[in-house]
């Protein structure tokens, strides 16, 4: 590009739904008109899903601008009103950059791009990081040959880590700990505790050294005998009244037997300390009040000198942590995401700038950065270099960034909203945009959000979330809608009764209503809640009331009984003498059939757990597993053998990783989270998986938790949203937090604030995920004269009613159209179509920001026939005439059945003529064990596949299928030379399609090299009852189809009429042949 075509470093701040995806491939288009390669383009998303929708709208918007020129030729395709590439108004500094209006130059640009598919880089940041690592990994300082972990992987690292700090915890520093790590719950492990206490911290530790968590200085305590004579002192002083005096002794007596932490809360000590000086309205003696300050005194360095104590082991136990976590990642080749984006902003600096664009074989030029609020300072510092490298290069470079800070929900995982701010600030020659114009929601849900957002500062005691609650409403800038004609609801109602499970019943009853209300239109409802409990909850109501919904915010398969069942099975065989596990498992189903039924008899106790861990040795998690699920999923409903289904999938996943003990996989089940989608337009999911989504009509029934959250364990400050951490600081509370420095009062100050941020921002990322309907779900009022909760409940009853007091069961607000559906068109879901509905949950901004001049593609149906080539057929796909039976679904079974099968196939492909070269059992076994080997056959099938095979070949019928001297004994057949082809690979074409596939056995008739008739032979392992001649014959005819497709298939390849053909089905576990002529 040059200097005339330069695009200006741009940050947009782009509020919900206004096209930050459409303004981004707006971006990445105006680049490649402008004559950029792509591989000087990173453009980077928060999620793989993202960057997939933003290559995929690139990649569509230069495709349709290509075809313009052949659109008057398309009867089925309608001329859009504007032919350009770009929409000018919503991106107007593109548009001088590029002759838009060329449709041949758009062509180039798609086939440029298409030729360089392999070189676009739009990904994630941790996808990016992941590339430099690949090429840098031995300046990066990595183990060779390093991998990513997954999550369990992980997470049994971390568990082996913590047991090595238990066990070599020589200075007792544990011990320091545990009042803050149990809290109160003593029921929980120290080895789950601490796991809790390092997975809060570790991401703090990897960013800062040791004085850090030692910067505050330790207070100086008072001799016992000052505390004593100050004691003495107060006692002495004349107090108003006996109040006065009742409460002083109080103090004496709670300063005696060291109890400061009652001290500081209580009587008079407390308002010496929040500076009132008063009690009860009266001052308190000035004598008094300066003995007060000197205990007070004491008291801080008896309580911050212990929270100082407790930060500083937690630093010694986080660091040995961190090097036995170290250890074992380099013993696996493994990292994690941060691992690596540590690595690469240690080592991507200016320095190393040549050799990494070197080793990535580009420069990049130009950033495009999405979703930037949820940037976390580790990536920032990784990606920062050549974000000043673009800015300041002027001939060449350019930065584009778009991102909502009301929309940052991810701080928990590291992300820094303030880093948003940091780069206009800290980087040169930064224009701003502001976009707040909706392309999603419909006028009444933009009213809502308006109204609502507008008016926080309405709450009649925001308390200390005043200050965030203000920053947050500062940040906020009314929204608009393109969509003026949408119809649209807004719904704010109260449950008939108080309760979490009254609220969460009250949820279910309401989406049910809007799902038969609205049956006919199908649309999109989307349950947002916080937790994944809560989705837990709402899927298990939803499926009594017999609603289907799609289970979307992961959780343990535990919430499953059948899973219970298997995993007390198998706590059973790692410890034969839990004699819990035994009672649930002899009460079972799955007791009877394994042979259990008295959980008191030991001796069968100790011989099924023998059983259990030879089977799991043997067969593997993964077959164990799904024959012990197939006695039960029978007996169980649709979602139990869903979540059955998914324990196999588990067991499968697992097998590379398992080791001798069982409770090591019951581990892994319990830590597991396993999302559970279905085909429903009913999704239930947390509102930070929803982020980026949009639905048809919003249903949040999770509005009663208090925007102060759950204090973090520590708190961590930085001078800046981008410089390193320089203070670290276990959270305590105010009573405490009077007596800190007033720094470390600020930062803990600081750290409320920005839970109370980021749950606004979750409020509004729920609300705003509505395009027509919006149903706010909460608990009323426990009295009229109850006070407003800091909640977003109290947010909505404050800034959308006048009615503060919130009766049960009253919609205390209404806006809009109750029949917003009515112009949806008409998509009713039948059964067929449930694996495929027609929902709208589309990722952000799917809509473009002007509808009226850029046209959505509407791809034509896609039609039963291949539209290059030919469709492919199998003749096996002809089985049974086409049908699959519904069990077959969870049929596990066919997974062993198949390598099974396919083993006995290998073997009786290594046979010519049995008459002329007898099988060598010997011979048989190797070719076994090596097919074993290449398909990770289990042992003990290779030994049933060997026994089925040689005792196949002592059945009559099949040694004579398998003989010579059977075909050359047949009438008219003397005087013809055979040919035995195995595993006769075919492809013809039949009824225009291409029906290609493997015959077992094919034997060649040839007179005077002329082929003049064939035979095929199929082999069968079904397991069949000869005397059973109903079922026998209706499995001849289930394969009938398969045989005739081969009778055709040898007919058009060697120009035979198909009466020359004959075919043999030998079922080789019954010893039967039948013959299909």
């Amino acid at each position: 590009m040059t200097s005339h075509q330069q695009l200006p470093h741009l940050l947009i701040r782009a509020s919900a739904g206004t096209g930050k995806t459409f303004q981004l491939s707006n971006r990445f288009l105006g680049l490649l008109a402008g004559e950029v390669a792509p591989d000087q383009i990173l453009a980077t998303t928060f999620t793989r899903k993202a960057a997939q929708e933003i290559l995929d709208r690139i990649l569509e918007r230069l495709a349709r601008a290509a075809l313009d020129a052949k659109a008057p030729s398309v009867a089925s395709q309608p001329k859009p009103k504007q032919q350009t590439l770009f929409d000018r108004e919503a991106n107007a500094e593109v548009a001088p950059v590029v002759n838009t209006t060329a449709t041949t130059h758009h062509q180039v640009l798609l086939g440029r791009l298409m030729r360089q598919l392999h070189r676009i880089r739009v990904s994630t940041l941790d996808s990016f990081f992941g590339q430099i690592a690949g090429s840098c990994s031995l300046e990066l300082g990595l183990p060779p040959g390093w991998r990513m972990l997954d999550e369990m992987e992980d997470s049994l690292l971390r568990n082996e880590a913590i047991a090595h700090v238990l066990a070599n915890d020589q200075g007792n520093v544990v011990k320091t700990l545990l009042p803050l790590l149990t809290k109160g719950d003593a029921n929980r492990g120290v080895s789950y505790l601490l796991r809790s206490q390092i997975d809060d911290v570790y991401s703090i530790y990897c960013e800062t050294d040791a004085a850090a968590w030692s910067r505050i200085p330790r207070p100086t305590p008072l001799a016992e005998l000052e505390i004593l004579d100050l004691v003495g002192r107060l006692r002495d002083c004349e107090m108003p009244n006996t109040r006065f005096s009742r409460a002083l002794e109080e103090d004496c007596q709670r300063v005696e037997r060291k109890d400061w932490d009652e001290f500081v809360k209580k009587g008079l000590a407390a308002k010496v300390l929040d500076g009132s000086r008063k009690y009860y309205r009266t001052e308190i003696p000035p004598d008094s009040v300066r003995h007060y300050e000197r205990l007070l005194r004491h008291a801080a360095a008896e309580l911050v000198g212990r929270v100082l104590l407790q930060t500083e082991a937690t630093f010694t136990i986080v660091d040995s942590f961190h090097h036995a976590y170290h250890r074992l990642k380099c013993q696996h080749r493994g990292l994690g995401f941060d691992d690596v984006t540590r690595a690469v902003g240690v080592y991507a600096n200016e320095k190393n700038a040549a050799l990494v664009s070197h080793r990535l074989d580009s420069e990049i030029h130009h950033l495009l950065l999405d979703e930037f609020q949820d940037t976390s300072p580790a990536q920032w510092r990784a990606l920062q270099p050549t974000a000043r490298r673009v800015t300041q290069t002027t001939a060449k470079g350019s930065l584009f960034c778009v991102g909502d800070i009301k929309q940052a929900i991810y701080g928990w995982r590291g992300g820094e909203a303030e880093i948003f701010d940091a780069v206009a600030r800290d980087l040169p020659g930064i224009q701003e945009q502001t976009m707040a114009r909706s392309h999603r929601s419909s006028p009444t849900i933009i009213e809502t959000v308006n109204r609502v957002f507008s008016h926080l500062r309405q709450h009649p005691d925001p308390g200390d979330a005043e200050a965030a609650i203000q920053s947050w409403s500062s940040q906020f800038e009314p929204h608009s809608t393109a969509l003026v004609d949408l119809p649209g609801l807004t719904t704010l109602e109260t449950a008939p009764s108080n309760g979490s499970s009254e609220l969460l019943d009250f949820a279910a009853h309401r989406v049910a209503q809007i799902s038969k209300k609205t049956e006919e239109y199908a649309p999109s409802i989307g349950i947002l809640v916080r937790r994944n409990e809560t989705v837990r909850q709402l899927i298990d109501r939803l499926h009594r009331a017999n609603i289907p919904a799609s289970e979307e915010g992961g959780n343990p398969l535990t919430d499953s009984q059948g899973v219970q069942l298997i995993l007390s099975l198998l706590q059973l065989s790692d410890h034969p003498g839990d004699t819990a596990k035994r009672f649930h498992v002899a009460h079972s189903k799955l007791g009877e059939a394994l042979g259990m039924q008295r959980h008191d008899d030991d001796q069968v106790a100790i011989e099924l757990a023998e059983k259990v861990r030879a089977d799991l040795m043997l067969a593997g998690y993964g077959p164990t597993l799904e024959r012990w699920a197939h006695i039960l999923v029978n007996r169980s409903d649709s979602r139990e053998a869903s979540r059955l289904q998914k324990l196999v999938e588990l067991a499968d996943a697992y097998q590379s990783q398992a080791t001798l003990r069982p409770v090591d996989f019951v581990n892994y089940v319990t830590a597991a989270r396993v999302t559970d989608p279905g085909g429903s337009n009913i999704r239930v999911m947390t509102i930070h998986q929803a982020k980026g989504l949009q639905f048809d009509a919003v249903v949040l029934p999770e509005l009663d938790a208090q925007l102060t959250g759950q204090p973090p364990a520590f708190v961590a400050h930085r001078p800046s949203a981008t410089a390193p951490i320089d203070l670290v600081c276990r959270y305590v509370g105010a009573a405490t937090r009077q007596l800190m420095p007033r720094e470390i009062q600020q930062v803990l100050a600081e750290a409320k604030q920005r839970t109370v941020f980021e749950s606004l921002c979750v409020m509004y990322v729920a609300m705003t995920r509505a395009v027509h309907a919006l149903h706010l779900l909460i608990s009323p009022a426990n009295s009229a004269r109850e006070t407003i909760p800091l909640t977003p409940a109290g947010l909505l009853r404050c800034t959308l009613t006048n009615d503060h007091s919130a009766a049960a069961g009253t919609c205390l607000y209404h806006d809009g159209d109750e029949h917003w559906y009515r112009q949806l068109p008409e998509r009713k879901v039948s059964a067929d179509d449930s694996a495929a509905p027609q929902t709208q949950q589309t990722t952000d901004e799917t809509r473009a920001p002007d509808t009226a001049s850029v046209n959505k593609i509407l791809l034509a149906p896609a039609t039963k026939q291949r539209e290059r080539g030919l469709e492919r057929v199998s003749p096996s796909m002809l089985e049974g005439g086409g049908l699959v039976k519904a069990s077959s679904m969870f049929n596990r079974h066919g997974v062993a059945a198949r390598r099974k099968g396919t083993l006995i196939h290998a073997l009786f492909e290594s046979i010519t003529w049995v008459d002329e070269t007898p099988v060598d059992q010997h011979a048989s076994r190797r070719l076994a064990s090596q097919h074993a080997i290449s398909t990770q056959i289990p042992d003990h099938e290779l030994e049933q596949s060997l026994e089925e095979f040689h005792r196949a070949l002592e059945f009559p019928a099949i040694r004579a299928a398998l003989s010579r001297s059977g075909y050359t004994n047949r009438k008219g057949c003397q005087d013809t030379d055979l040919e035995v082809l195995r595993e006769y690979p075919f492809a013809v074409r039949q009824d225009g399609h291409l029906v290609n596939g493997l015959m077992d056995r094919l034997i060649l008739f040839r007179k005077k090299s002329q082929v003049i008739s064939a035979d095929i032979i199929d082999f069968k392992t079904d397991h069949l009852d000869p005397h059973d001649t109903p079922k026998l014959e209706a499995r001849l005819a289930y394969y009938r189809p398969q045989l005739e497709g081969y009778r055709r298939a040898v007919a058009a390849t060697f120009q035979l009429p198909t009466s020359s053909i004959s075919c043999q089905l030998l079922l080789i576990t019954s010893g039967l042949v039948r013959r299909f002529e």
